[in-house]
C-alpha cells in the first residue's frame, strides 16, 4: 500500500500546527522553503527553552510519523481519481467544508469561478487542498475515507440519474438543461461540455443540492417526483425517435405559416411536429396520385 507523500510547504505547517497545539508559537512566517531548515530553527528555539535534546527529537519523531500516517494511500482515492462525477462533488463538499471550518484558509482555488471544469484539474485541485490540509481534528486519510464511504451511499441509495446514464441515447445535455431550466438545483460552477463533464455537472448539483435540503424531506420527495415524471416523458420521445427513426431538422417558416401552426395545433391537440409530418405525407400522397393518373 503506497502511502502519498505532502511537500515541504505542508510539512512545515504540519510541524507549525503541532506546536501550537503544544502551547510554543514559532512560526516559518514563509521564509522557510525547506522542512528540514525549518526544523534545526525549531529545534534551536525549543533548545533555548531549556528542552532537552532527547525530548526534542522524540517530538519531531512523533510530528513525523503522524504527518506520514495521516496521508491516505494510493488506492484510497481511486474512487474520485476514476470518477469525474465524484471528483466534482468531493470539490464541492471541500470548499464548503473549508470556507465555513477554515476561512482563513485561502480555498479560492477550489471556488467556482477559479476552477475549470476538468477532471484532472479538479484532481491537481484535490491533491493541492491535501498537500496543504488545514483542518486539524481530522487527517487527510480519515476525510478521505469518510466521504468514499457518503459516495459509496449516495450511489447505492440516491441514484436519482441512473437510468439516464444507462440510457441508449444521448441524453446528458437533456438532463443538464432540465435542471437549469426547470429547477433552482444547479450548481453555482461552469457545467463543461463533454458528456462526462455534464453528467458530472448533474451528479454533483443534485447530491449538493439534496444534502443541503436534508431538513425538507418534502421538498426533496417532490423534485423526485417532478423529475421521475419529466424523465418517462422524455424516455416516450426517445423512443419514438428510436422507433420512427426520427431526423431533427431546422426550417425557417414565414409567421403566418407558424400562427396556422400553433392554432391548428391547439384546437386538434397534436404537437407541431405531428402536423407538420402530416401535411407532408398527405401533400406527398396526393402528388404521387396525380402522376399516377396521368
Amino acid at each position: 500500500m503506497v502511502k502519498l507523500v505532502g511537500n515541504e510547504s505542508s510539512k512545515i505547517r504540519n510541524l507549525e500546527n503541532k506546536l501550537i497545539a503544544h502551547g510554543y508559537h514559532f512560526q516559518s512566517n514563509g521564509i522557510d522553503k525547506d522542512y528540514r531548515a525549518y526544523q534545526v530553527r525549531v529545534f534551536n528555539y525549543l533548545i533555548s527553552l531549556n528542552i532537552s535534546e532527547q525530548e526534542i527529537n522524540a517530538f519531531f519523531a512523533k510530528v513525523d510519523n503522524s504527518y506520514t500516517s495521516g496521508f491516505p494511500s494510493e488506492n484510497e482515492l481511486d474512487w474520485y481519481r476514476n470518477d469525474p462525477r465524484a471528483s466534482l462533488w468531493l470539490v464541492c463538499v471541500l470548499y464548503e467544508k473549508l470556507k465555513s471550518e477554515t476561512p482563513e484558509y485561502n480555498s479560492g482555488f477550489l471556488s467556482p469561478v477559479s476552477l475549470q471544469p476538468s477532471h484532472d484539474v479538479r484532481i491537481d485541485a484535490i491533491r493541492r487542498c491535501m498537500d496543504e490540509w488545514p483542518i486539524l481534528y481530522i487527517t487527510q486519510s480519515d476525510f478521505m475515507k469518510d466521504q468514499s464511504i457518503e459516495w459509496a451511499g449516495l450511489l447505492d441509495q440516491h441514484d436519482l440519474f441512473r437510468s439516464v446514464r444507462s440510457s441508449k441515447v444521448d441524453v446528458c445535455s437533456w438532463l443538464r438543461d432540465y435542471l437549469k431550466g426547470n429547477t433552482s438545483i444547479g450548481l453555482k460552477r461552469i457545467c463543461g461540455n463533454s458528456p462526462e463533464e455534464i453528467m458530472s455537472w448533474c451528479y454533483a448539483s443534485y447530491f449538493m443540492w439534496r444534502k443541503n435540503n436534508l431538513h425538507s424531506p418534502d421538498s426533496v420527495e417532490l423534485f423526485i417526483r417532478k423529475f421521475k415524471s419529466a424523465w418517462s416523458t422524455q424516455k416516450n420521445r426517445n423512443k419514438n425517435k428510436e422507433e420512427k427513426k426520427l431526423v431533427t431538422m431546422s426550417v425557417n417558416i414565414s409567421q403566418q405559416a407558424h400562427d396556422m401552426l400553433r392554432d391548428m395545433s391547439m384546437k386538434d391537440t397534436m404537437s407541431n411536429n405531428a402536423i407538420i409530418e402530416s401535411a407532408i405525407l398527405r401533400l406527398y400522397k396526393s402528388k404521387n396520385t396525380k402522376e399516377h393518373s396521368k
